[in-house]
């Protein structure tokens, strides 16, 4: 009987280990548990929505700088152009010009609200003079000059 009782014993241990083994394999793929670690895998945590978010905005920041700077130049290169053609204007009022008559006027006159002046430098001797111009024309602080060489007719 005795052995009986330790084979019984020896088998109930076995199954308590069995089934030990058991509870601790089942903790792990517990369902509830499973579920818990399943929904924060899904969507994004409040730190990637706000990193996402500035990352985001700093780009947008860059591209309204960088529209600021286009606006400025665009600005700029409409009045460097209404520079240049009253200084291509005045260049071609001066070649059409008699020679003699051609002189400087460092004063300058206001055309479309720029200062447009004029110098001017006779050099060579007769029959082979010929005249320097610069027309340089300047508004708010910047200025384009042009330049010509205008040769005795």
């Amino acid at each position: 009987m005795e052995s009986m009782d330790s084979e019984s014993m020896d088998s109930k241990s076995m199954d308590s280990k069995s089934i030990h083994s058991q509870n601790i394999c089942s903790r792990g793929n517990h369902p509830s548990r499973g579920n818990r670690r399943r929904s924060f895998s899904k969507g994004f945590s409040l730190l990637e929505i706000l990193v996402t978010i500035v990352i985001f905005s700093l780009g947008v920041l860059a591209l309204a700088a960088t529209q600021v700077l286009n606006i400025t130049g665009t600005g700029f290169n409409k009045d460097a152009g209404v520079a240049t053609s009253l200084a291509q204007k005045r260049l071609e009022d001066l070649k059409n010009t008699a020679f003699s008559s051609i002189a400087a006027n460092t004063t300058g006159v206001t055309e479309r609200g720029m200062n447009v002046s004029w110098d001017v430098t006779t050099s060579g001797t007769a029959p082979h003079r010929y005249k320097d111009v610069s027309v340089t024309v300047a508004w708010a602080g910047r200025n384009i000059t042009c330049y010509t060489i205008i040769t005795e007719p």
